[in-house]
């Protein structure tokens, strides 16, 4: 990937959003999009402009870094904090990096570097699974072999860690490829998303209690945040 990365700050400290501006616009592979106090702003702007990395401190007033990270799966975090007790969920949430304040271009830099990686290996991934024809069937690859799945064999998927697990009957396989690309590939009228780390097929269900739900001899949870969604569709 030769495009530079298009990145944006939070920082409720104007003086914290300047310096990484600057370090932005020293590195010759990073694209400064804006800066921002404000953290709820920030979340407007990602959604309305493609951006591919995020810097933002974790304990500000509004709204929590880590609640910022939290509302998109597809982005990438850079955690920036006084405080290193807040490393611990921040590796948690399997973020870029970690910067502790007060925070030397050299490091800031490292944590560019690292970013790009990921984002290469993201561009990569999300050819890993693609439609074959039509949305009947999806070739999934995973380390040793390539797959063609018919849709209506899968019962569900299931995200662990940077891996998406396909479940049907017959086998499970692991593809490295994120939550949101994966749903792309099935019929939204046949597959419903029900939790942070699981979709499952409307059609396979066989039961269906306040928290979960049941497919085949699976218990499957159901989130909070998806719960309204799921029981207005079954």
């Amino acid at each position: 990937m030769n495009d530079p990365i298009n990145v944006i700050v939070i920082d409720d400290e104007f003086r914290a959003v300047e310096l990484l501006k600057d370090y932005c616009k020293r590195t010759s592979f990073i694209n400064f999009c804006e800066g921002f106090t404000n953290p709820v702003e920030a979340i407007d702007y990602i959604n309305t402009n493609s951006i591919d990395l995020v810097f933002t401190d974790i304990n500000m007033s509004e709204l929590s870094g880590i609640s910022v990270a939290k509302m998109f799966d597809n982005m990438k975090f850079v955690f920036t904090t006084a405080y290193s007790e807040f490393a611990v969920e921040g590796f948690d949430m399997d973020v870029v990096d970690y910067l502790l304040k007060p925070i030397e271009y050299e490091r800031f830099l490292k944590a560019c570097v690292k970013a790009k990686k990921k984002i290469q290996q993201g561009n990569v991934v999300k050819e890993q699974v693609e439609l074959i024809n039509s949305p009947s069937s999806i070739k999934i690859k995973s380390e040793n072999a390539i797959y063609l799945i018919p849709t209506q064999d899968i019962l569900y998927l299931e995200k662990l860690g940077n891996n998406m697990l396909f479940m049907t009957k017959e086998q499970q396989i692991s593809s490295r490829i994120n939550m949101k690309d994966a749903f792309t590939y099935l019929d939204p009228t046949k597959f419903c998303r029900v939790h942070q780390s699981f979709i499952v097929s409307l059609e396979k269900i066989v039961k269906v209690e306040h928290n979960h739900i049941h497919i085949d001899k699976y218990k499957i949870p159901i989130g909070r945040r998806y719960k309204k969604d799921f029981f207005e569709r079954i």
